[in-house]
């Protein structure tokens, strides 16, 4: 349904003085512009104002800051008006006719159910101008020549309703959805003939999962034969199918013509909104802003898939963004996105994020804090995309960390920290992302790969080495790649001797060793890392007051021998730490120029005095017997040192799991 604001007859397009400014007869053929606005509180008086009003009723206001900032409709030929500045709604034209000879700046009505032509048209417009760039990826199944396949694929054929095994170069579409604890239909070695059957699928209908029975109805609609759903596509029953199959899910998900994202409700029964008439509520906040030019409100995907429990899956993560081509499914509408574009029922443009260092970083912060059934699934439901970011970075990834810029990886904290515990993952490193139930942000995220490289190679120094469990020694960490160019994020191996290529003498030319010497045998289901590095030890930590919420409330103090202020820690899980008395032992991990504002730009507040001084990014450790792990990243500034307990800055071999 559409919402249009009823406004008292007498006081219908009175325009409020600065809104009578805009000229909005102009409609979209405008340059850009900003255009002054009235303050918040006259937009909420201005009761007979439909443009102010509009922008109430859409909640856009919530959006602005009351800091007494000037306020600005901003107009921007390939968006429309931006109310405020870095709010996520954009007010638009209504296109009601259909003649507009421009997108740009214009919505349109949402109805009830969505239009297979709308869809159909976008998949065209996709494949017919977007080239390679958002084609499917071929060799999903295995052949002779890419023995990598899947061994066995089938289908749901919707037209024939049934399962079917299918070749290379089928045609078809994927669904990722939750499952949820709802109860389904899954191929099973009893039911894999009758399903199998022309038409063996209709005994089984009412009792699949409203979402995939929409997916086949949608896919007869739009007029596409072959739909790939796990549950019925899979012999849930069969180890050695399932085990091929697990490991090759991101073949699946980028070989499809487009994948269905059911990003509405909790479960496999919410359902495709809009796909079947009463199955979906809209609405649109429209309002007639001169006689004949109505306006209405356009949200981002990124808003509403923020607020999608689909976001928060583990398994979905790969779905996501691995598919070249995305038709997501939403309670307030449908969008489509490719690599190149992102299209809406009321029409928007987004951009899919390019693959680079930062998609990485995006890509774990968002998945590291998703819900998984199966806490062993941690790396597995994400293997798919860190098998293609793998490829992009040309490096290999060890317990979801990239080779290629390991010191970088080992950099994660958690941007939301909250004084939450019980949070450490048990089969899984604490040195990983994958070790902690928590969001896991990187720094440098936003910087280039010049950047980064020339961080890699004149801010570190550490010489890794993992101790694999089905290995017989520890081995380096990364190992060069051949076809590395200058846009690559790589450390620089210039011989043996050199492994990772830093600029600096090693550690060897001055005595140190750094190659692993202890060979104690410790058991674990996962890789332990091996390393000498530079180990200090600070005697207190001033815990922050258990009422802060704020990030940089939650930094922890690190304090010298005489008390004096050396840096900041965010402790991983302060349940972990509790009853354990300084000093405290910290691993310095590498150098920066200075403190940013990595966790959050107010903690300059606590540590005003120290902005500009260079600093070490440090790992606070806790041994058991042998073996340390994390508990917490901060940094300590370099002319702190001198404030460590004895003996100071020490060499140490470190057996971290």
């Amino acid at each position: 349904m559409s919402v249009q604001l009823n406004l008292p007859k007498s006081a219908q397009n009175l325009l409020c003085e600065c809104c009578e400014k805009i000229d909005f007869s102009l409609y979209n053929r405008r340059e850009d512009k900003k255009y002054p606005m009235p303050s918040k509180r006259q937009m909420r008086a201005n009761t007979s104002c439909p443009f102010c009003c509009l922008l109430v009723s859409a909640y856009i206001l919530d959006q602005i800051p009351d800091d007494g900032r000037h306020i600005y409709a901003e107009w921007t030929k390939d968006r429309g008006f931006n109310v405020g500045g870095g709010v996520s709604f954009t007010v638009v034209f209504l296109d009601e006719d259909g003649l507009s000879k421009s997108a740009h700046g214009m919505g349109r009505y949402v109805q009830p159910t969505i239009h297979p032509a709308l869809v159909n048209k976008w998949i065209r417009v996709c494949e017919s101008h977007h080239g390679q760039e958002c084609a499917p990826t071929p060799n999903v199944v295995a052949t002779s020549e890419h023995p990598a396949g899947l061994k066995i694929f089938r289908m749901i054929d919707v037209i024939n309703q049934c399962i079917v095994q299918v070749g290379h170069g089928c045609r078809y579409v994927a669904l990722s959805y939750m499952w949820g604890r709802v109860e389904t239909v899954k191929l099973l070695s009893q039911n894999k003939d009758q399903l199998m059957a022309h038409a063996g699928l209709l005994a089984f209908r009412n009792r699949l999962p409203r979402t995939i029975n929409d997916a086949i109805d949608l896919l007869r609609t739009i007029g596409e034969q072959y739909l790939w759903v796990d549950s019925i596509c899979l012999l849930q029953d069969d180890a050695d199918e399932m085990g091929d199959a697990i490991g090759k899910m991101h073949l699946v998900y980028r070989g499809a013509v487009f994948t269905i994202l059911a990003g509405a409700g909790q479960d496999a029964n919410a359902g495709l909104p809009g796909v079947h008439f009463g199955s979906r509520r809209v609405i649109q906040h429209i309002a007639e802003v001169q006689p004949g030019i109505r306006m209405t409100v356009i949200e981002p995907l990124s808003g509403y898939l923020n607020a999608s429990k689909h976001l928060t899956r583990g398994w979905t993560l790969q779905e996501h963004v691995l598919s070249h081509r995305l038709l997501i499914f939403l309670p307030k509408g449908i969008f489509f996105q490719c690599h190149q574009n992102c299209w809406s029922e009321d029409t928007i443009y987004d951009d899919f994020p390019p693959e680079t260092f930062k998609t990485y970083a995006d890509v774990i912060q968002g998945y590291s804090a998703r819900e998984l059934t199966m806490e062993s699934d941690t790396l597995n439901g994400a293997a798919g995309v860190l098998n293609v970011l793998s490829a992009h970075l040309k490096c290999d990834m060890l317990s979801g960390l990239p080779t290629g810029a390991f010191d970088l990886a080992v950099l994660f904290y958690d941007p939301w920290a909250d004084g939450q515990t019980g949070i450490r993952k048990k089969g899984f490193p604490s040195w990983s992302w994958a070790g902690w139930k928590r969001h896991s942000a990187l720094m440098m995220r936003d910087s280039s790969p010049g950047e980064i490289n020339r961080w890699l190679r004149t801010q570190t120094y550490i010489v890794w080495y993992k101790r694999d469990p089905h290995a017989p020694g520890p081995s380096l960490v990364w190992t060069a790649r051949e076809g590395l160019t200058d846009d690559d994020i790589a450390y620089a191996t210039r011989d043996a001797v050199i492994p990772y290529g830093r600029a600096e003498s090693t550690k060897s030319d001055l005595g140190f060793n750094e190659t692993p010497l202890s060979a104690v045998e410790v058991l674990r289901g996962y890789p332990l890392l091996q390393f000498w590095a530079y180990t200090v030890q600070f005697t207190a930590l001033e815990h922050p007051d258990e009422r802060a919420w704020r990030l940089w409330e939650r930094t922890e103090r690190i304090r010298g021998r005489g008390g004096e202020l050396c840096g900041g820690l965010l402790v991983n899980d302060a349940k972990l730490l509790e009853g354990v008395e300084g000093p405290y032992e910290y691993i310095l991990l590498s150098k920066a120029a200075s403190y940013g504002n990595e966790f959050g730009s107010p903690v300059h507040n606590i540590f005003e005095d120290f902005n500009n001084k260079p600093i070490w990014w440090v790992m606070l450790i806790a041994w058991d017997g042998p073996v340390a792990e994390r508990r917490g990243l901060g940094f300590v500034y370099e002319d702190c040192l001198e404030y460590t307990t004895p003996p100071g800055k020490a060499w140490n071999e470190i057996l971290l799991a």
